[in-house]
């Protein structure tokens, strides 16, 4: 099996994950909006 890479991506604040752009495994675009938080 191919190695999985998984990397933290810490919060600029605390809130609520109100949407999530991307599916798991996708490639994800450099500096592309990966979440939305609320407040």
């Amino acid at each position: 099996e191919a190695m999985k890479m998984q990397n933290s991506l810490p919060a600029p604040a605390s809130g609520i994950v109100k949407a999530i752009n991307f599916e798991p495994g996708a490639s994800v675009p450099k500096d592309a909006v990966i979440m939305v938080i609320a407040r």
